[in-house]
């Protein structure tokens, strides 16, 4: 756990456009920004790659509680990152999305792909 709450150190210093590693209930979690979109997908893409060159754990969680918009371009950053969770046998997780994200992602009919978490992750429940 030391070795996350150095990295989160490092990182939250860093920001990489909003996209943060957080902890929530003590679980660690990649934060979404606000916008997943054509104009900040590659730094997303950057952050997100780095967290999980990192990741000692066997499951990725998206926390996407921020995050109100997505594009193409941010549907497939989230199609490629699960791609390779398979590919290294991590779990991946999208949590506590926004009911228009859960549209968007069906509209998209990508909703079946990426899993998602029903109870919120990282609350105390």
């Amino acid at each position: 756990m030391k070795e996350y709450e150095d990295y989160l150190k490092y990182y939250t210093s860093r920001q990489y456009l909003n996209s943060i590693f957080v902890f929530k209930g003590g679980k660690a979690m990649f934060e979404l920004p606000e916008s997943l979109n054509v104009h900040n997908v590659k730094e997303t893409q950057e952050a997100l790659l780095s967290y999980l060159q990192n990741l000692e754990e066997e499951q990725l969680l998206l926390d996407a509680t921020l995050l109100q918009d997505i594009d193409a371009a941010g549907v497939q950053l989230l199609l490629s990152t699960y791609k390779t969770c398979q590919e290294e046998r991590i779990e991946f997780n999208l949590a506590n999305e926004q009911d228009i994200i859960k549209k968007l992602l069906k509209s998209a009919g990508v909703s079946d792909i990426i899993t998602t978490k029903e109870k919120e992750v990282g609350s105390n429940d």
